[in-house]
C-alpha cells in the first residue's frame, strides 16, 4: 500500500474533528475508518489506528436523532461497521448497548413503514446486511436484543418475500456490475442469512424464487 496515500487519509479524518463529517459506510467516513483499521493492523502502525478509534467513539456518542435508518449513510451502515470492527478484534465493546437504539430503531421501522425498496443502500438488502451481523455475534447470551433482532430478520424476509415478483424482471436485466448489484448481493446475505437457522424454511422460498 502506498504510504502517502495512507497518511493523506488519515490527515484528512483528523481534520474533521472540528467540522461535520459524513455519516454511514457507503462512500463515507465510516468507510474510511474501517480501512484505517486495517492498514493499521496489518502494519503496526499506532497512529492510524488512533485515527479511526476517534470516528469509532464519536458515531458512538453522536446524538444520533436526525441521521436516516439506512444502511448507505445511516445508523444500520455505521451499526454493521461497529459490529464488523467488534467482531474482528480491531476494537472492545458490548454491541448490544452500542447498537441499542439502531436496534430498536430498525425494528419501529419495519412496523411503520409501509413502502421499502430492495436495493442495499435505502433498502431491504442493507437493513437484511444489518441485521445478520448483529444475529452472527456469537460472543454474547440470549438477550431481548437477540429476540429484537430476530424479529426484524423476520419481517425483512417476508417483505423481501412479498416485493420479489414485482422486481423479479427488473433485477434479472440489471447488468451493472459493481459492489452494490442487488441480484448477487441479496442472494450471498441470504445465504448468510440461512446459517442462523432462524427462518429457514422462508429464506429458501425466497433463493428458489430469485434463482
Amino acid at each position: 500500500m502506498n504510504a502517502p496515500i495512507v497518511h493523506k487519509l488519515a490527515t484528512y479524518l483528523s481534520k474533521q474533528k472540528n467540522n461535520s463529517f459524513r455519516q454511514g459506510l457507503i462512500g463515507s467516513d465510516m468507510g474510511i475508518s474501517i480501512f484505517l483499521y486495517q492498514y493499521a493492523k496489518i502494519n503496526k502502525d499506532k497512529t492510524f489506528e488512533m485515527v479511526a478509534d476517534f470516528f469509532l467513539d464519536y458515531f458512538c456518542i453522536k446524538d444520533d436523532k436526525h441521521i436516516p435508518i439506512n444502511f448507505g449513510d445511516g445508523k444500520t451502515g455505521v451499526g454493521w461497521c461497529i459490529e464488523y470492527l467488534v467482531q474482528n478484534g480491531f476494537c472492545e465493546g458490548d454491541t448490544d448497548v452500542l447498537l441499542e437504539n439502531v436496534d430498536r430503531d430498525l425494528f419501529k421501522t419495519l412496523n411503520v413503514q409501509k413502502q421499502f425498496t430492495l436495493d442495499l443502500l435505502n433498502g431491504l438488502t442493507g437493513y437484511l446486511m444489518y441485521i445478520v451481523s448483529r444475529l452472527n455475534d456469537k460472543r454474547g447470551s440470549v438477550s431481548t436484543h437477540t429476540e429484537i433482532n430476530k424479529s426484524s430478520l423476520r419481517m425483512i424476509i417476508n417483505q423481501i418475500d412479498k416485493l420479489m415478483p414485482d422486481y423479479f424482471d427488473i433485477i434479472t436485466k440489471d447488468i451493472s456490475f459493481d459492489l452494490l448489484w442487488t441480484f448477487p448481493l441479496l442472494l450471498i446475505i441470504l445465504k448468510k442469512a440461512l446459517g442462523l437457522n432462524i427462518y429457514n424454511s422462508k429464506i429458501t422460498n425466497v433463493k428458489l424464487i430469485m434463482i
